[in-house]
């Protein structure tokens, strides 16, 4: 996962843990790594990227986006639980990413795919700026221009003025 997406996971984790303090978090790359045990715990897994064209006059410039689709397993031990932590995650997607947070849908799972306790699978999407960084031409360059002797003027050169 890129930086931005940990970033913005990395800010609603404390945000979950004030309402469910116990919860431990993953952040996968596939879910087949996880196991369905120690509940309540979240897992993030990014399941798509979408590239767009971005705003261009945003500031810092920005060359796109990454429309991220995260699905964050939720396993609580029984139904109030997972409904608290389900809460809780909404509650931190809106707190740490309000204006780049898309779509939150919900599926819960049947109580015999959740073996330790009642599952639900949040899907959300995250907008992460790919900015412009600016290249710096001067690099290698002196910063004082050299003049030739004799040289004479204003050092700015306007229309029909001799170079």
């Amino acid at each position: 996962m890129t930086s931005r997406l940990q970033d913005v996971l990395a800010l609603m984790q404390p945000l979950i843990l004030e309402r469910v303090p116990e919860t431990t978090f993953e952040v996968l790359t596939q879910l087949a790594q996880h196991a369905n045990n120690a509940a309540p715990r979240v897992a993030f897994v990014r399941t798509r990227d979408r590239v767009t064209p971005a705003d261009k006059s945003a500031r810092p410039r920005r060359l796109a986006l990454i429309r991220s689709t995260v699905a964050a397993f939720v396993w609580g031990v029984d139904d109030e639980q997972t409904e608290e932590l389900e809460h809780a995650i909404v509650f931190a997607l809106h707190h740490t990413a309000p204006t780049s947070l898309r779509a939150i849908t919900g599926e819960w799972e049947a109580p015999e795919v959740a073996n330790f306790g009642q599952a639900v699978t949040l899907f959300f999407e995250v907008d992460i700026p790919v900015e412009d960084r600016a290249v710096n031409v001067r690099t290698g360059l002196s910063a004082t221009p050299k003049t030739p002797a004799g040289a004479t003027g204003d050092g700015e050169l306007t229309p029909g003025e001799p170079s």
